[in-house]
């Protein structure tokens, strides 16, 4: 069950979702906390992720775009995040992430993440991913439960670069914070995005699972056909997020 599993009981006061699960934090040292991107790779991967999200903000994405923001945000604000090895984007090849059309054979940068999202008096709460190699990308995000009145549903997508975008059609996105790591990731944030809580967090069993998935509508998209992708390391740093949905246009 993740963090936010008792917020059916709390429920939302004066906007705020009041979790009230999870373990505390470790003092920093948990799991993940490896060797870390250069400057210059956190640069790279944030300049990827704001690509891609100007065109799931075109193709009318919201929820999307946030996500690839906030990704963005995090990364360049120094978020720890885990290295994952083996990363292979070439479809149809034995590896941890598929991605098809893409030419990045090598290593990658992966953190977890779960997602709590207040609408008014609802709430939902999203378990999932993010993974970069290079200019490709690949998040997924299950709706791990949610209030009878939320407004919402899991998302996922893949890039094989900023102009080739597929959106997940049929996915399952996993995840639980286990340790609070602690600290503040909130300043990282872009303006607008809602958020109003950032805690970097260790995570078990973080991933996604994309089945099925359709080119998103933007103009120039080269994606074509369906692509899958399946993600499933056991346990990434990342963060636990919330978002208040009347503070962002982006949900």
């Amino acid at each position: 069950m993740s963090r936010f599993c008792s917020s059916f009981f709390t429920m939302v006061v004066a906007g705020l979702l009041l979790p009230a699960c999870g373990s505390s934090g470790d003092g920093g040292n948990g799991p993940g906390a490896g060797a870390q991107p250069t400057q210059a790779e956190r640069n790279a991967m944030t300049t990827a992720l704001n690509a891609a999200a100007v065109n799931a903000e075109a193709a009318g994405d919201g929820l999307g775009t946030l996500i690839l923001k906030s990704a963005a945000g995090m990364i360049e604000g120094g978020l720890t995040v885990t290295e994952v090895s083996g990363v292979n984007f070439i479809r149809g090849e034995p590896a941890v992430v598929r991605m098809r059309g893409a030419n990045m054979v090598g290593n990658g940068w992966a953190f977890g993440a779960e997602i709590g999202m207040v609408q008014g008096q609802e709430v939902g709460a999203y378990e999932g991913a993010v993974v970069i190699s290079g200019s490709d990308i690949a998040f997924g995000f299950g709706l791990a439960f949610a209030t009878p009145g939320f407004v919402g549903s899991s998302i996922g997508q893949i890039w094989s670069g900023a102009n080739a975008g597929w959106a997940a059609t049929t996915m399952t996105g996993i995840g639980q914070a286990d340790s609070i790591i602690g600290g503040n990731c909130l300043n990282s944030l872009p303006a607008g995005s809602g958020v109003t809580e950032c805690t970097p967090a260790s995570l078990h069993g973080p991933g996604f699972n994309i089945t099925a998935s359709a080119p998103m509508s933007f103009p120039g998209n080269a994606a074509t056909g369906s692509n899958t992708m399946t993600f499933g390391p056991p346990r990434l740093r990342g963060a636990v997020v919330t978002v208040d949905c009347q503070q962002t246009t982006f949900c």
